[in-house]
């Protein structure tokens, strides 16, 4: 990570097809990960942590699907940020964005998903 410039460097030996990115972190992602800042290492949680989040989504009534995180990301990032840095973070198309997060959530939820930050 290189949270002093607001960036996660993904080497393309992670990334799902292979090529190296730079990922924005904005502001209230980076109030989650400045407890956990290190100089290299993976920052995926561990089975208990994985375990424990769907436990919690299950007492919410909330469906928890592996890539619940990652469309949850698209839906409020294209509603609060467009297409284009979305398409960029995401390592989608713009056109698949259109087809599938276009009018998904609100302006106003967008708003508050990105103002989420730690207690």
């Amino acid at each position: 990570m290189k949270l002093e410039r607001k960036l996660i460097d993904l080497p393309a030996s992670k990334s799902k097809n292979h090529r190296r990115k730079l990922i924005e972190v904005p502001d209230n992602l980076l109030a989650w990960l400045k407890p956990h800042d290190r100089k290299s290492g993976s920052v995926k949680p561990n089975r208990k942590l994985q375990w424990v989040m769907e436990q919690a989504a299950d007492k919410a009534g909330i469906v928890w699907t592996p890539n619940v995180l990652r469309h949850s990301f698209c839906n409020y990032a294209v509603a609060a940020k467009g297409f284009t840095w979305t398409s960029l973070q995401a390592d989608h198309s713009e056109r698949m964005l259109r087809e599938h997060y276009r009018e998904v959530v609100s302006a106003e939820d967008a708003q508050r998903y990105w103002e989420i930050r730690p207690v």
